[in-house]
């Protein structure tokens, strides 16, 4: 009886012990600056998968202007945005509400087949903006994304002080070096990095940043800081992140807070109520706003290149029969040559 409950005791204590330490993620202490790139990526990876996971939740954005001196009494500007998301990225839809009661909400949608904005009025929804285009190259979709500063919203773990990059593809960039790094306390690790950035709308105007961030190797090497300077000018850019443990589930860690500070600006993005649940389908589409769904209809490109390949055949079609029925015409004698 005995050798069955110390067996038993056994058991269960190994199977304690392997849940306590499940949330532990530090790792070996890198020797190297190409060590420290692998750690970086490999807990980056898992931080993206971790912003997949959280399907919805609600972002409160606060801008603040700032002014040198800083002036304490100066209004805050803030709005509510509900995100939820159905991976891989197929889903969108965002709900922008401003904190003042009389800005009616706003909201944007993309599905597999159409994208929307719709507007709240005193009736319901009116639609605002619509189109059949493809995602990715949506004009609804890219105005929404050019006001938006979607890459922090969706991405609260893996997001960077870029807007066009994420943590892991940035650590990609050939163009992203680690210089040096030294370890600090509580497990955190100083890193310092410079970038050369080359705009993508002007290949002309290329820019070195320099900089350190404040890396966490207990949860999964999570940026906690970014410092940064552009061409070595000294310029207050600059981003922390709250992270914590999500309480009913350890192994989860989410983001809280993201504060950026640019040149005379400071944004504040505050996180709260995440779900991990499925989200439903239905508020993607027009008819969960009693609205009419579109009719189908081709993308413009697809019909723009049909039109294109008909009018390349019936050109080509008549350059070969002009051709064949300009060989095919009896020659004219010359005037003067011809026979008594």
């Amino acid at each position: 009886m005995n050798k069955s409950f110390n067996c038993y005791s056994l058991g269960f204590a190994s199977i304690f012990l392997v849940i306590a330490t499940e949330p532990a993620v530090a790792v070996d202490y890198p020797t190297d600056v190409a060590a420290l790139r692998k750690q970086l990526q490999t807990g980056w990876e898992h931080l993206q998968q971790l912003d997949e996971r959280l399907q919805k939740y609600e972002v409160l954005l606060v801008m603040k202007p700032t002014q040198l001196p800083f002036d304490p009494n100066l209004k805050q500007s803030g709005g509510r945005t509900q995100v939820s998301v159905d991976w891989p990225n197929t889903h969108r839809l965002m709900q922008m509400v401003d904190d003042d009661p009389a800005s009616p909400p706003v909201v944007y949608g993309r599905n597999p087949d159409y994208a929307f904005v719709l507007g709240k009025t005193g009736t319901g929804w009116r639609l605002q903006g619509y189109s059949h285009a493809k995602p990715k190259t949506n004009r609804i979709d890219q105005d929404t994304l050019g006001t938006v500063p979607v890459r922090n919203i969706l991405y609260p773990l893996s997001s960077t002080f870029f807007d066009d990059y994420l943590q892991l593809d940035l650590l990609k960039d050939k163009g992203f070096q680690l210089t040096d790094f030294k370890e600090m306390a509580d497990n955190k690790v100083s890193i310092q990095f410079t970038f050369t950035h080359t705009f993508p709308d002007n290949e002309a105007t290329v820019v070195t940043f320099d900089g350190d961030m404040l890396a966490n190797r207990n949860l999964y090497w999570v940026v906690e800081e970014w410092n940064i300077s552009v061409d070595r000018k000294p310029s207050r850019l600059a981003m922390t992140r709250s992270i914590m443990r999500a309480a009913d589930t350890p192994d989860i860690v989410l983001c809280k807070s993201i504060t950026r500070h640019e040149l005379k600006e400071e944004y504040s993005f505050d996180y709260e109520k995440y779900s991990f649940a499925q989200v439903p389908l239905e508020p993607y589409r027009l008819s969960y706003y009693g609205l009419p769904e579109p009719h189908a209809a081709p993308h413009p490109s697809n019909r723009f290149f049909w039109l294109t390949l008909v009018a390349f055949g019936v050109l080509g079609l008549a350059i070969v029969c002009w051709t064949i029925a300009r060989r095919l015409r009896p020659r004219a004698e010359p005037r003067g040559l011809k026979s008594a």
